[in-house]
């Protein structure tokens, strides 16, 4: 086995009583284990995802009094205003509280900081604009939770604020009416990993229970939350949270949802792209960066209006619009991520990067910072100017290296930072540029080894060619989605003889494989795959995942490799 290929060893009494209660294939069962189930309830709890399985809202500290304030506001017609952020997962928690108070009759405003000039979170020049169209009450969706000084300004003026945010809280909290934020250490929520959008459903479980205890749906129809779990899996999906407990749930019954939604504006995007069926790849791949790109390179008000909007035609001019913003995305990204890379081959050895340009553009540092890691699987800063001198940019990092921890080392180099284990943002005076990638370097060789670098493949059970039939791929679909938390299974199938082989694409860069294995043939495909000595009646190991494909109306399943070792 290939050194950079993983298997550990499972439990078999608690494999067997997996495959025992649910009737499971040993493969599946063995997938199941590796996913990290302490006991047979948290089995049946992943594999029947449902609704009614949501952890209590009432664990949610703050959310009945940010329900009944939000209520209040509601009885007394106080002006409400939505403050989001400007990427999916801010744009869609927007829209979400947006569409819900209009279900119900409540027109309110709402307020998304523009990127390149403002900058994330809560601003004073926003409350201001707020209070000068009557704002009483702030909503923040995905952000919030460090905005102490704005929140106490906009008290001062007379505006009151509901904090609904997922990201790490400060040592102090805002001052708010209302903080919820599973990540506060007083909260008792059991599940910590809510994207910002999955909190914004929260508060409106419970202030459509609310309302429904104040008599206001007496003589106004209640909406069904379901409809609006479209939007929830998409903020889930794009924020790349892992797809475990209620975020499971929340995407299971929102692919559902947006595969028969009405909202105009999600009809238009999946008739632009050709998408029949929506699931987590075509949202992460195709539909998330279309409405992360209005935020980076445009206003993310475009993604929001298109999100909101009833009306076909609208819907359809607002989509080439953000298409027209992903295609200058993807023009920025190629070139900065050209150049960045040959920064990198200028100084292979370093075990850390802190690549920097003052032509770079602001809004694809975080995607090109990703790109890169994925690429060399070490550590990465991407950098560029502001207008008034300071450098901004976007770290990316590698399991083992926690970029948080790296910045608290290295705070008194940096204006202003934030983020997790393995992303975070950054500012801090050009002087101090030279010190910082200094710095990163000195802690990289400290705490990186060399095998860190390689891509680690762990296996989830070996897979034999008799074993893939209806009922084995029926039993895979209980594992969806995959994503976040919940990757796409890797099997092992070795000792597979090579009948013939080519090259396909475009490019000629993917790697077209005619296998046999016990007297059975089938197909594999590797994408980005080199021939490394393949050659015909060649015998590999492969790992990947059987999929099933249609082509000319005929069904059949090809074995998609990640990695191959030729024997």
């Amino acid at each position: 086995m290939k050194k950079n290929w993983s298997f550990d060893a499972v439990e078999l009494s608690f494999l067997n009583a997996i495959i025992k209660k649910f009737g499971l294939k040993r493969t599946i069962a063995n997938v199941i284990l590796k996913r990290g189930f302490h006991d047979l309830d948290e089995v049946d709890d992943f594999l029947h995802p449902a609704l009614d399985k949501l952890p209590n809202p009432n664990l949610l500290k703050d959310l009945k009094k940010g329900a009944e304030r939000i209520a209040k506001a509601i009885f007394e017609r106080e002006k409400i205003a939505i403050y989001g952020d400007y990427d999916a997962d801010g744009v869609t928690s927007t829209a979400l509280l947006l569409l819900f108070l209009k279900d119900i009759g409540i027109e309110s405003d709402f307020y998304i900081p523009d990127r390149l000039k403002e900058g994330y979170g809560l601003n004073k020049e926003a409350i201001d604009y707020l209070k000068s169209k009557g704002v009483d009450l702030v909503i923040t969706v995905d952000c919030g939770i460090n905005g102490n000084d704005a929140v106490e300004y906009g008290k001062k003026i007379g505006i009151d604020f509901i904090i609904t945010d997922h990201h790490v809280p400060g040592e102090k909290l805002p001052d708010a009416e209302a903080v919820i934020n599973p990540k506060r250490k007083d909260c008792d929520f059991p599940f910590k990993e809510l994207a910002g959008v999955g909190v914004a459903f929260y508060l409106l479980i419970e202030l459509r229970k609310t309302l429904r205890e104040w008599g206001f749906f007496r003589n106004a129809p209640e909406p069904n939350l379901k409809q609006y779990l479209d939007l929830v899996a998409i903020g889930t999906i794009a924020d790349l949270v892992p797809l475990l407990g209620p975020n499971r749930i929340f995407v299971k019954y929102g692919l559902s949802e947006i595969n028969r939604t009405r909202k105009k504006g999600l009809i238009a995007l999946r008739e632009e792209l050709l998408i029949d069926t929506l699931d987590v790849k075509s949202i992460s791949f195709r539909i998330a960066p279309r409405i992360n790109a209005s935020g980076r390179v445009s206003s993310p008000v475009e993604a929001l209006k298109l999100l909101l909007t009833s009306n076909e035609e609208k819907a359809k001019l607002l989509v080439k619009q953000l298409h027209k913003n992903n295609s200058q995305r993807q023009k920025f990204e190629e070139n900065v991520l050209s150049e960045a890379i040959e920064l990198i081959e200028k100084e292979p050895e370093r075990l850390s990067y802190c690549l920097y340009s003052p032509d770079w553009h602001l809004g694809v540092l975080g995607i090109v910072a990703g790109k890169l890691v994925d690429k060399y699987k070490k550590p990465c800063f991407v950098l560029t100017r502001l207008e008034d001198g300071l450098i901004k940019g976007s770290g990316r990092s590698i399991e083992g290296f926690p970029l948080d921890e790296a910045m608290v080392n290295m705070r008194n180099l940096l204006v202003e930072y934030g983020g997790h284990k393995l992303a975070c943002g950054v500012t801090l005076l050009e002087k101090n540029l030279e010190k910082f990638s200094e710095g990163l370097e000195r802690i990289a060789k400290k705490i990186l080894s060399n095998n860190q670098f390689c891509q680690i493949y762990n296996i989830d059970s070996y897979l034999e060619v008799e074993e893939i039939d209806n009922v084995f791929f029926e039993q895979l679909d209980m594992l969806e989605p995959f994503g976040m938390g919940n990757p796409e299974p890797i099997f092992l199938m070795d000792n597979v003889e090579v009948i013939n082989f080519r090259y396909v694409g475009s490019k000629e860069n993917h790697l077209k494989l005619f296998l046999k294995k016990n007297n059975l043939s089938f197909n594999a495909i590797g994408f980005y795959l080199g021939n490394d000595g393949i050659s015909v009646n060649s015998k590999l190991d492969l790992i990947g995942v059987p999929k099933k494909t249609e082509y000319n109306g005929q069904k059949k399943w090809d074995f998609y490799v990640k990695d191959y070792d030729l024997k």
